[in-house]
């Protein structure tokens, strides 16, 4: 599937132009949808289960080295009172090399904190912007659309990292619902 049938199946879906609306309205720099969202969506779409679309959680990444920790938690909490109906989650990038790693050096923009996810299939992301979606895929969306699950490189040299894969991968493979799950 190419990038622009990607984004024409976004703007074509009235949830996510809404949700891409809501995060477009924080103006928050290099701030995007990301994840399991979309990938669950193309998936859905791609399965012909778009009825069974399971909605996780909504995750909102952006990068900005201002804002704390406590900020970033207050804009979740702000999100989820404005629209109970979404599970939030909003990260800033600038601060989760630390998730991965105490050695981990900072990211220097949502799209290199992408590049650190776990999975291949949620290094994926989706903005409005003016009006228009834009869409940003380190590694491409072959991975997504081919309902492939693997590694990024940056987890997949070594063992450290590998292991947490395996064991995201362990733990999700019990909820299930297009074939794979990441």
């Amino acid at each position: 599937m190419k990038e622009q049938a990607i984004q024409n199946l976004f703007a074509k879906n009235r949830e996510c132009r809404q949700l891409l609306t809501i995060i477009e309205a924080l103006q928050l720099p290099d701030c995007w949808l990301c994840a399991g969202y979309l990938r669950n969506y193309l998936w859905g779409f791609l399965s012909g289960k778009i009825a069974e679309v399971p909605i996780t959680d909504i995750d909102v990444v952006f990068y900005d080295p201002t804002v704390s920790v406590e900020e970033t938690a207050a804009i979740e909490a702000q999100l989820r009172r404005s629209f109970p109906e979404f599970p939030w989650e909003v990260r800033n990038q600038a601060l989760m090399h630390q998730h991965n790693s105490a050695e981990e050096p900072t990211y220097t923009s949502t799209f290199d904190a992408l590049t650190k996810f776990p999975e291949r299939c949620t290094a994926v992301a989706a903005r409005m912007k003016q009006g228009e979606i834009e869409l940003m895929a380190p590694f491409g969306w072959q991975d997504v659309c081919s309902f492939r699950v693997r590694p990024t490189p940056h987890f997949a040299q070594n063992d450290q990292y590998l292991a947490v894969y395996r064991q995201r991968q362990a733990k999700k493979s019990s909820g299930r619902k297009f074939g794979r799950s990441c």
